[in-house]
């Protein structure tokens, strides 16, 4: 198995910049999070922030983007960027479009959080896969690239494949042979461990696919990227095959 890193991509999705732009809440997004909303659009940022926190901390979404918004802008509390890229971060794991573009900037740009090309990327083509269009082929073809180390001390994340386990799954008794190559992206941090995951090609087997991905999120083991001899975060692409026989 070899592993793979992304190319630089392209601008294809807007990025924040500079002043953290508040971006229009979804359209799930929950009474509270509207009237937090409200509040802060009207200037009104102690209130935005009593109705935010009980919100956030039991993990809407909504709230948790406006309330990392406040935090990166100053807004109602001292700015501080590694607190809005941490609650950007927990709204992004959930699948929050808005958080995943806001934490791309962030990594882009070192704000808050180490800079990262590879995790600035990783949470742009997150947003992409749910779009649809020339954007999401465009990043695909990047994604296919493979990025030459700049120099010796540079590489990727090394996977330890003794470790990673399928999950137990029946596998005789359909009548028919049939197999299925998934493509898993790990994002995998400084110290080896896994981030995040995702499908990058998925089979037809919606649920197998699911037990495939969160049995090698918790089995696979990594040694981390490396760049200037210093470990980084880092993506490892992966090619997982699955069977069942008649």
């Amino acid at each position: 198995m070899r592993n793979y890193r992304i190319a630089a991509l392209p601008a294809l999705l807007p990025a924040i910049v500079l002043l953290w732009v508040l971006p229009a809440l979804d359209a799930q997004a929950s009474v509270g999070s509207e009237a937090a909303r409200r509040d802060y659009d009207r200037g009104n940022y102690a209130a935005a922030l009593q109705k935010l926190q009980p919100l956030s901390e039991a993990g809407d979404a909504g709230a948790e983007v406006l309330l990392g918004t406040m935090y990166a802008n100053g807004k109602g509390v001292p700015k501080d960027e590694a607190q809005a890229a941490a609650w950007f971060w927990k709204a992004a794991i959930v699948g929050n479009s808005d958080a995943q573009l806001a934490l791309s900037a962030a990594y882009a740009d070192g704000r808050g959080v180490a800079q990262s090309d590879d995790i600035a990327n990783y949470w742009r083509w997150k947003v992409a896969t749910a779009q649809l269009g020339t954007e999401k082929d465009k990043l695909d073809a990047e994604l296919a690239k493979l990025a030459a180390p700049n120099n010796s001390k540079d590489s990727g994340p090394v996977l330890d494949p003794t470790h990673c386990q399928a999950p137990a799954y029946r596998r005789t008794g359909y009548g028919y042979r049939h197999s299925e190559t998934l493509q898993i992206l790990f994002l995998v941090d400084p110290a080896g461990k896994i981030m995040e995951t995702s499908l990058l090609e998925r089979s037809d087997w919606a649920s197998l696919d699911h037990d495939f991905l969160v049995s090698y999120s918790k089995t696979c083991t990594f040694k981390p990227a490396m760049k200037n001899g210093k470990p980084v975060s880092g993506l490892y692409k992966l090619q997982a095959s699955w069977s069942v026989e008649p």
